[in-house]
């Protein structure tokens, strides 16, 4: 800062770029380990493919609630907040929570079910990324009070989200193997 008191544009890229490192780094701590998961005695095909029926279902069963709407969502947020200059939307906060809250609840319900041990790894893979993509949606939710914690959020659900379109696509690769 200058001797004025006044903060000169040195200061002001040095800041911008000290704050934007931090909002860059997405990682979240992986709630659930290998000993959480629920191994079914057997590894077959029959047993594979029920599984993985199971997954399906059970992702069906939380599209409802709007899992996928979260950019749409923030996006009409945030159009909205510039249009008129108010605070966040109650029914579109409310829906982001629920679909955090899906998310992560999602994640609980596949840590309940029996996995063929030779699709662990996956298992693991897609309830932490699905928890984690729960907790960013909950970040990005508050991006219009907390612009920090709203892009932090929105930098992790890019990572997370992608990172659960990987999960899901390898299991579906592994299936394919059988």
């Amino acid at each position: 800062m200058k001797s004025s008191g006044q903060v000169d544009n040195n200061t002001i890229n040095s800041f911008s770029n000290a704050l934007g490192q931090k909002i860059v780094n997405p990682a979240l701590i992986d709630y659930y380990k290998e000993t959480d998961i629920k191994t079914s005695a057997l590894d077959n095909f029959a047993t594979k493919q029920k599984y993985y029926q199971d997954m399906q279902n059970l992702f069906k069963s939380y599209q409802s609630v709007g899992l996928g709407d979260e950019l749409d969502i923030i996006s009409k947020e945030l159009a909205s907040n510039s249009a008129n200059g108010t605070a966040g939307n109650i029914d579109q906060d409310s829906k982001l929570s629920t679909i955090a809250n899906a998310y992560q609840d999602f994640a609980k319900k596949i840590m309940e079910m029996s996995v063929p041990s030779s699709f662990v790894q996956y298992h693991l893979q897609i309830a932490n990324t699905s928890n984690n993509t729960g907790i960013s949606v909950s970040s990005m939710g508050k991006i219009i009070d907390d612009p920090i914690v709203g892009l932090s959020g929105l930098s992790q659900y890019q990572k997370y989200s992608d990172d659960l379109v990987k999960a899901v696509a390898n299991l579906e690769t592994a299936l394919l193997k059988q």
